[in-house]
C-alpha cells in the first residue's frame, strides 16, 4: 500500500516561482487528508505560505478555505474566485497531475481548463507540475479529456457515493 516516489529537489516549475506572495497547489485537500503531505516536501524547495495547509491541527481558516475552494481542483470556478485569491496574495499556481493521479481523481483536465478559463496560463513545467499565473493562453492541457460517456466524479465522492457536504462533478 505504500512506495518510495523519487525526490524532486529541482523542480522546474517550484524554481521558477519569483518568491513573492502565496501559492495553490492543485489539487485542494482538507488540510488533514494525507494526499496534501507532498506540499510539504515542495515547502522545503519554496517556502511559500499556502492558505490550504497540510495538518490535522491546522487552525479553522485553513479548513474554512479547503471547503471553499476545493472545486477549483475540478475547474469549477465561480464568479469573484479570481478576486479571492487575489486578497489572499495568491500569486502562482501549481498543478500537480501526478498528485491527481495518486488521489484517482480524473478531473486534472478540468483544473487545467478552469485555470485558463479564469485568466491563468502556464509558465513553467517540471515533470508531472506546472506553474500557473495570471495571463491568457491556449495551450492545451498535458492530459487528455476524460471519456465523455459517463460522469466524473471530483473530490467528495466514492465509487459513487457524495461523502462531502458539496461535491463536483
Amino acid at each position: 500500500p505504500v512506495s518510495a516516489t523519487a525526490a524532486d529537489p529541482d523542480n522546474p516549475a517550484y524554481a521558477a516561482l519569483d518568491g513573492s506572495g502565496r501559492i495553490l497547489e492543485l489539487p485542494l485537500f482538507d488540510p488533514g487528508i494525507h494526499y496534501g503531505s507532498v506540499y510539504d516536501y515542495y515547502e522545503l524547495k519554496a517556502g511559500r505560505e499556502r492558505p490550504q495547509g497540510y495538518n490535522t491541527l491546522a487552525p479553522r481558516r485553513a479548513y474554512e478555505f479547503a471547503f471553499t475552494y476545493d472545486r477549483i481542483s475540478c475547474g469549477v470556478w465561480l464568479p469573484g474566485d479570481v478576486a479571492a485569491l487575489e486578497r489572499l496574495d495568491v500569486r502562482d499556481v501549481l498543478l500537480h497531475r501526478g498528485v491527481y493521479e495518486q488521489a484517482g481523481d480524473r478531473s486534472a483536465w478540468f483544473a487545467w481548463r478552469g485555470l485558463v478559463q479564469a485568466g491563468y496560463s502556464p509558465a513553467a513545467e517540471g515533470g508531472a507540475v506546472t506553474l500557473f499565473r495570471r495571463g491568457s493562453s491556449a495551450e492545451a492541457a498535458p492530459v487528455p479529456e476524460p471519456d465523455r460517456s459517463g460522469p466524473v466524479f471530483c473530490q467528495g465522492w466514492r465509487e459513487g457515493t457524495m461523502l462531502e457536504l458539496q461535491a463536483p462533478l
